[in-house]
Order: structure tokens, then C-alpha cells, then sequence
């Protein structure tokens, strides 16, 4: 509960972290309580919303929808207890370095910064800079077609903008829901590969403002 972090906007629930941060020692125990309690239930419907608020992104056009990097405000209840069992688990595989594997033989579990499952880089911090880095990575490679295909005769831009819709671009934009929480630096990580492409379709110079090749 130390841990939350003060001056952040609330989610639906228009709880606070600083509530939180002021409750009693009563009021501690019967949060927890509360907690155990789904824990072994479900957790509320109502646990999985949130509120998104559009941030418009700096020398953007107001008026698309592409200008815009959504954040995700999610209800205090649920940031708690998300952050309670992050805890739980690390100082589990940090006291418990071994596990039994169905009671035959012993497992070293190895600690990783990151993993990736289903195209998704996960770190320990849920940051998503990895995944960021691993598009940008990938989308890199889809844009070296794109430039061999501008450098042909009949790579007009009506193609390579079509080209570039459904070959490159899945690959900027996968998995974009987690990208909604992530911090400034990954939306401009992801902003950058984007931007070569967006130069590139019109075979634009690098120095020419996105804002003038959105008109």
C-alpha cells in the first residue's frame, strides 16, 4: 500500500491512492479481509473497466483520431490488490528458488526481466517498453520491403500507402491495448517507426514534419 503513488487521477471507482495511504489499522485489516474474500470468489464486473482518457501528442493535428495516445484509468480497489499479488509472487520465487516438479525431481526456476507469450513482451515492472522495442524491431524489418518497393517504377504512393496499411503497419500497431497504460517513451518508441513510414510512402526527406504529410 506504500507503494501507491500519490497525485494520480482515479479510475471509475473515484477512489484515490491517497484513501489508501490515510486508512487505519481497522480499516487495513477489514481491507484485507475484503481482499481474501474474492480471492477465493470472483472479482467484480465492474473491476474490469476503466476510464480512457485521450492525451493529445505534441505538433498533432487536433482533429484525427491517430493524434491522440489513450490512457487508461483503472478503479483503486484493483490497482491494490494487482499490486498486492505482484508482491506475493516475487517474494515467492525469491524466498523459494526450487519447486517440486509433481514431487519427483526439483526445478531451478531462473529469474527473467521479461518473456514473451503470444507476441506480447511482458517485464517485471509491466512497463511494455520491451514490447515497444520488439515492434519497432520487427516493424523495421517490414519497412526494408517498403523502401525496395518505392525504389521500382510503379511504387506509386497509392500503393505503398496501401502496402503499408496491411503488411507493415499490424505489426506497429500489435497489441496496442497494453500499449494504452505504458508510459510516453513507448508511444514515441512506436511513434518513430510509424513516422519513417509515413516519410517514406511519399518518399519524403527524414527532416519533413509528420503534421505536413498528414494534410
Amino acid at each position: 500500500m506504500e507503494e501507491a503513488k500519490k497525485g494520480k487521477s482515479a479510475g471509475p471507482d473515484d477512489l484515490l491512492a491517497e484513501l489508501f495511504l490515510n486508512l487505519g489499522k481497522k480499516a487495513k485489516l477489514t481491507l484485507l479481509h475484503f481482499y481474501n474474500v474474492i480471492w477465493n470468489a470472483s472479482v467484480s464486473s465492474d473491476w474490469r473497466k476503466f476510464v480512457i482518457i485521450p492525451i493529445l501528442k505534441p505538433l498533432k493535428p487536433t482533429d484525427h483520431p491517430s493524434s491522440y495516445r489513450p490512457i487508461s484509468l483503472t478503479n483503486g480497489y484493483c490497482k491494490l490488490m494487482e499490486r498486492i499479488v505482484t508482491n506475493q509472487l516475487n517474494y515467492f520465487f525469491e524466498a523459494y528458488k526450487k519447486i517440486s516438479d509433481l514431487g519427483t525431481k526439483e526445478i531451478q526456476l531462473n529469474k527473467q526481466d521479461h518473456f514473451s507469450y503470444l507476441g506480447a513482451t511482458f517485464d517485471n515492472r509491466l512497463s511494455w517498453r520491451g514490447h515497444a522495442e520488439g515492434n519497432t524491431k520487427k516493424g523495421e524489418k517490414k519497412l526494408g520491403l517498403l523502401k525496395r518497393l518505392a525504389g521500382v517504377t510503379w511504387g506509386s504512393s497509392d500503393v505503398l500507402s496501401t502496402f503499408c496499411k496491411s503488411y507493415a503497419r499490424p505489426v506497429f500497431d500489435y497489441g496496442g491495448e497494453l500499449l494504452a497504460t505504458a508510459s510516453k517513451i513507448c508511444g514515441d518508441i512506436i511513434d518513430r517507426i510509424q513516422n519513417k513510414a509515413f516519410r517514406l510512402i511519399p518518399s519524403a526527406f527524414s527532416s519533413t514534419p509528420i503534421a505536413a504529410l498528414e494534410i
